[in-house]
């Protein structure tokens, strides 16, 4: 889907109701979206994996302690954070 197609179409809108039924659509969707992306890096993950996680300073490379349903324990030079699987990257 084409980027300007999509401002175009918000442009059209001429309601608030129209405005929040595309703001739920898009949190829906954006929601499905997150739950694909945690199902496929969970299966792509295991305790002992090195992973990549987005910082504010770049990226940071850490280790996979253990995994939860949604998010896993990483080491990141000797400290333990609690990190959306959706997040992670397998390096």
């Amino acid at each position: 889907m084409n980027i300007e197609n999509v401002q175009k179409a918000i442009n059209q809108i001429e309601t608030i109701e129209e405005m929040e039924q595309v703001i739920f659509f898009l949190k829906q969707r954006q929601h499905q979206l997150k739950t694909i992306q945690t199902a496929i890096n969970k299966n792509l993950l295991a305790v002992g994996t090195k992973v990549e996680i987005p910082s504010p300073t770049g990226k940071e490379i850490g280790k996979v302690i253990e995994i939860k349903r949604t998010k896993a324990i990483v080491d990141i030079e000797g400290q333990l954070y609690n990190c959306p699987i959706s997040i992670l990257e397998a390096v």
